[in-house]
């Protein structure tokens, strides 16, 4: 190995070149330098003016002077994905410049080795600004602020660089290390931050560039180890590496979002469509129906034109009875299908109920109406040839009338008194053994044939008041329910004798009907019953069933189930109702829909003295919102979800747990062997999780949640069941909007 020596400076050569002739020319550059950067500086000053004639080295000062007034600017926008967007862009573009300019690239593209120099100089100082940038744009924590410094670092270190390059004091490229600790800081502290942003404060933008990061850091830390291992001499691929890394992992992430974002819209699509479709027919469901009600009651113009078709198929129940539920899902399909035959428009064919439809239409329909309800009924009788069973549908008719209808519900209560008159007739006349009453109801109106309807029920219109209540007093010692008259011609009500050993009645027979009615139903319930029997009279109605709640001897409220039948003279004028009062469950040791034990089972147990009861809990369950379900998706549903639901909690239970099925929609869980009251709260968490799964195991068909409150049994002396149920009632109560109380 020679060298050659010249003012401190060596060069060193190899063996192999010893007979090679060599010419060096050396010569001193420090003062062509500090002439560079002065043009440089005037070059700054007239930027505006002399922008053709730019260089290289001026394009990287204009971007200094760039790098700090970005923040100011970007700060003003609110837009932060664009700032992340931006600086991941000129980190980008910086790292590409310095990575073609070490393989050598760039020098087909800048001629000028001075010019080069500058390029991969300030190219290599200033890629970690804009990446600190970023850093400080995804993140939310104070620590933040660190990368901020960190910025200031590097073009501190860049000035101090430069300046100290141009005044001669000290070459570049020996102050590298210095650059070199600052960007292995940036590695460690970014390592640190991303984390921290990710695991503790769960920062979304954090999590999304964290592994990006990671590659990026590593490629990076990489790179200066293997610079300082191969003795300055040479850089590495991984940096170049880690960035495209980098690159496509942050385009990976931001294809996979956008996919998961086009599944979650056309899950919410899916999800839209299975709320407004009634799942059995097809058809539009009782949601959409009240979609269209609350439009039309908004919309004045389009409710003037506006009337609806209500329908409602006969002999539901006795083909279900006879044929099996499987037929009577055939039959409402069927039922379905013929009615949008029969009215072209589907989108405005509802299944509002368990067999009841409705048709919306408009003023262009008006005059079809009549002839799209024969054409039904021609379709049903062909439909019905090759079945075992008839299908036979129900329907009226009403379109809006300015002096009379309000509110769309106005068009949809003259609707439903034209179709329940028709369902009247026809099991008038099934009951009387008439065989030409359909044929003739098939030729004309309906209103032409109420008077030949009616005369079918003069026996029971002639049926005097004491009669009917001797009926009462006959039938009454056969039964646990409590058979009723009412006499609207006297305003007299007669209730069986046994109903005053067990609800608060002054008696059995009096007058005043409604009056008298407020002494004995729970108040939030009377006002109900006062608008049903208003309903009654005000209308052509032939039936009532309501529940509601009676109060019992100890004015503590029972749910009943109070069903008649109106008999109306021959001007459709009320008579009486005859009917029958039932309670709903209360003396039902078992419920038969859920399979557990019922309330009445419960209070036989709790009445028994349990020396065991020092510790333990109970935990009361409902369905919230479970009567809109009924009215929605059909009682038939409603046991569905019960039976589920029942399901679920008896799966969450232990073999020292028991359940029992209280009233309309709640359970009451016994657990006597826990110490720990927090133990209520598990379980409960657990039953929801379970009832999640279920809803999401039926397609979300129907969306429901519980809610519940839990009773600590902290004494070892019996437990009143008044008390129990009184508590447990108000713990549900007070915590039902939060979904659970202790």
């Amino acid at each position: 190995m020679h060298k050659l020596q010249k003012e401190g400076h060596e060069i060193r050569l190899s063996s192999e070149m010893e007979k090679s002739l060599f010419l060096i020319r050396l010569t001193r550059i420090r003062n062509q330098l500090i002439s560079d950067v002065l043009d440089l500086l005037f070059q700054i000053r007239n930027i505006e003016r002399r922008f053709a004639d730019d260089n290289g080295l001026a394009v990287f000062c204009r971007l200094i002077l760039y790098f700090s007034s970005m923040r100011k600017k970007n700060r003003a926008k609110s837009v932060g994905k664009n700032e992340i967007l931006l600086n991941l862009g000129i980190f980008s573009l910086l790292i590409a410049i310095w990575s073609l300019q070490q393989c050598g690239f760039m020098q087909f593209l800048i001629p000028d080795g001075r010019t080069l120099y500058f390029v991969d100089l300030f190219s290599f100082l200033l890629f970690p600004v804009p990446f600190t940038f970023l850093l400080y744009d995804i993140c939310k924590s104070k620590y933040r602020k660190g990368v901020l410094y960190l910025a200031i670092l590097f073009l501190l270190n860049m000035a101090v660089q430069v300046i100290l390059q141009c005044a001669g004091i000290i070459d570049i490229f020996l102050m590298l290390p210095m650059t070199h600790i600052l960007m292995l800081v940036t590695v460690v502290y970014t390592l640190m931050l991303i984390h921290y942003e990710a695991e503790k404060i769960e920062n979304e933008a954090a999590r999304e560039f964290k592994y990006p990061l990671y590659i990026i850091m590593v490629s990076g830390a990489a790179e200066l180890a293997l610079y300082y291992i191969r003795n300055f001499e040479t850089t590495s691929i991984f940096l170049p590496l880690g960035t495209m890394g980098f690159i496509v992992s942050l385009i990976w992430i931001q294809v996979y979002r956008y996919y998961d974002q086009y599944v979650q819209k056309q899950k919410i699509a899916y999800l839209q469509k299975m709320a407004n479709m009634d799942m059995l027919t097809e058809a539009m469901n009782r949601n959409a129906y009240e979609n269209m009600i609350k439009y039309l009651d908004e919309q004045e113009i389009e409710l003037r034109t506006t009337g609806v078709v209500l329908l409602d198929v006969d002999n539901l129940k006795e083909i279900n009875d006879n044929f099996g539920h499987e037929k009577g899902d055939e039959a409402l399909k069927l039922c379905y299908q013929c009615i949008r035959r029969a009215f072209k428009n589907e989108k405005n064919c509802f299944r509002i109920g368990g067999d009841e439809f409705a048709y919306v239409y408009h003023s262009e329909e008006k005059e079809q109406i009549p002839g799209c309800i024969n054409v039904l009924e021609r379709t049903l009788k062909e439909t019905s040839r090759d079945l075992s069973y008839q299908l036979s549908i129900s329907t009226g008719y009403a379109y809006y009338i300015p002096d009379t209808d309000i509110d769309f519900k106005d068009i949809v209560r003259r609707s439903d008194t034209m179709l329940y008159r028709q369902k009247r007739r026809k099991k008038v006349a099934k009951t009387t053994g008439t065989e030409n009453t359909f044929s003739y109801m098939e030729k004309h109106p309906a209103e032409d044939i109420i008077d030949e309807v009616i005369l079918h029920e003069k026996k029971y219109q002639d049926m005097p008041l004491d009669e009917l209540c001797s009926m009462i007093d006959l039938i009454s010692p056969t039964t646990d329910n409590y058979p009723y008259v009412i006499d609207f011609r006297t305003d007299y009500y007669y209730i069986a004798p046994q109903a005053l050993e067990r609800f608060c009645i002054p008696k059995n027979a009096f007058h005043k009907v409604m009056e008298y009615h407020r002494d004995f139903v729970y108040g939030s319930d009377y006002a109900k019953l006062k608008a049903e029997f208003d309903d009654l009279l005000s209308t052509e109605r032939c039936t009532h069933n309501m529940e509601y709640r009676w109060m019992d001897l100890k004015k503590r409220p029972v749910w009943i189930k109070c069903k008649g039948h109106l008999i109306r003279d021959a001007k459709m004028k009320p008579l009486y109702m005859i009917g029958c009062i039932n309670e709903i469950g209360g003396k039902q040791k078992a419920d038969n829909v859920s399979g557990l034990l019922g309330e009445t089972g419960f209070r036989e147990y709790i009445s028994n003295p349990v020396p065991t009861w020092k510790k333990g809990y109970l935990l009361r369950v409902g369905i919230d919102h479970f009567k809109e379900i009924n009215e929605k998706f059909s009682m038939e549903y409603g046991d569905f979800i019960l039976r589920e639901t029942a399901a679920c909690i008896s799966s969450c239970m232990s073999e020292k747990q028991r359940v029992y099925k209280l009233m309309a929609d709640e359970f009451l869980i016994l657990d006597v062997s826990s110490d720990d009251t927090k133990e209520a709260g598990k379980l409960f968490i657990k039953i929801r999780e379970s009832i999640d799964q279920f809803v999401e195991e039926n397609d979300f068909e129907v969306m429901y949640t519980i809610s519940g409150g839990s009773l600590a049994l902290h004494s070892s002396e019996n437990i009143e069941y008044s008390k129990v149920m009184k508590l447990t009632d108000f713990l549900q109560e007070w915590y039902g909007s939060r979904s659970f109380g202790m």
